[in-house]
């Protein structure tokens, strides 16, 4: 019983993808609270965890609807573990609805906009993946939809539960936001298209073609940087020290993987294993920014 318990659980975590969207999440959840200029309290553990389980909801939705494919597929990636047999479908279904209702309950307990925009992006991540709408599968608006999924609605319940009116503070971060998902998304799909491997949004790639794909990843990459830029000049969004130590703990995580050591020249592998270290170097700026104040406020240390 324990051991089957165990597996069931271990098969959920998986299909969940968790450590996929981690340090994600928190960075646009909490670029979210710093554009509200929020403050640590018992809202940010919540507003994560919540912001945590819809997007795993998604997932798991999207690997209940491949399950029949992925069996096919043994080296799809990542693997399905339904399709491999870890859990059965009905497991996956209920961990599923778990999940959603789970999710569903931290957003009550935050309540206003943040419940209404909560219910939002577990319906988006629900109507997203649904094997009868596949809504991931139209060109263009599937990019749209994932990048709210994946970063939109975490970035704007981060933000409502620290004030209920957009100021003029919101607009720069999140057009950030879902410039660097986009972003991310054409990367994965050109990609696809240069290894010939079938990527989860190759679709707009394939329609766009290859050069109609590198302009726009151009023009995301532009966008990006420029609300970046206007974020962290006009709305302020996070302190000089925050960002230096974003850079500093980047450098560290690359320089320990030995990426440069090993890679002579730029290429998708090498820029997707690059991602990952600035990823967490974000997260963990940007959590210590709001732990840090909060810690020499409690001890009454005088640091910053």
């Amino acid at each position: 019983m324990e051991s089957t318990l165990k597996k069931n659980l271990q098969g959920l975590f998986a299909l969940s993808q968790f450590k996929e969207y981690v340090y994600y999440v928190v960075i646009t959840t909490l670029l979210g609270v710093a554009a509200a200029r929020g403050v640590f309290d018992w809202r940010l553990p919540v507003i994560l965890a919540a912001n945590w389980l819809t997007v795993g909801f998604s997932f798991m939705v999207r690997g209940i609807a491949d399950a029949p494919e992925d069996a096919f597929s043994p080296n799809s990636n990542p693997p399905n573990p339904i399709a491999l047999g870890l859990i059965t479908p009905k497991t996956a279904q209920i961990g599923a609805a778990l999940t959603a209702l789970l999710a569903a309950l931290l957003f009550v307990f935050l309540g206003g906009w943040a419940l209404i925009l909560g219910l939002v992006a577990l319906l988006t991540g629900f109507l997203y993946h649904c094997s009868s709408l596949r809504l991931r599968n139209v060109p263009v608006l599937n990019l749209i939809l994932y990048s709210m999924m994946l970063a939109g609605w975490q970035f704007l319940c981060g933000y409502v539960i620290f004030t209920p009116r957009l100021t003029n503070r919101w607009f720069w971060p999140f057009i950030f936001v879902i410039a660097v998902t986009l972003y991310s998304e054409f990367f994965e799909e050109a990609k696809g298209l240069d290894t010939d491997s079938t990527a989860l949004f190759q679709q707009t790639a394939s329609v766009l073609g290859r050069r109609t794909t590198q302009v726009i990843m151009f023009a995301l990459l532009i966008i990006g940087i420029t609300a970046g830029v206007f974020s962290l000049i006009l709305v302020e969004i996070i302190p000089l020290w925050v960002l230096i130590l974003m850079f500093i703990l980047a450098a560290i995580f690359i320089l320990s993987q030995g990426i440069f050591v090993r890679r002579t020249t730029l290429n998708w592998q090498t820029l997707e294993l690059l991602q990952k270290p600035f990823e967490r170097a974000a997260a963990i700026a940007l959590l210590l920014q709001y732990i840090i104040p909060w810690l020499t406020l409690t001890l009454n240390i005088k640091i910053l």
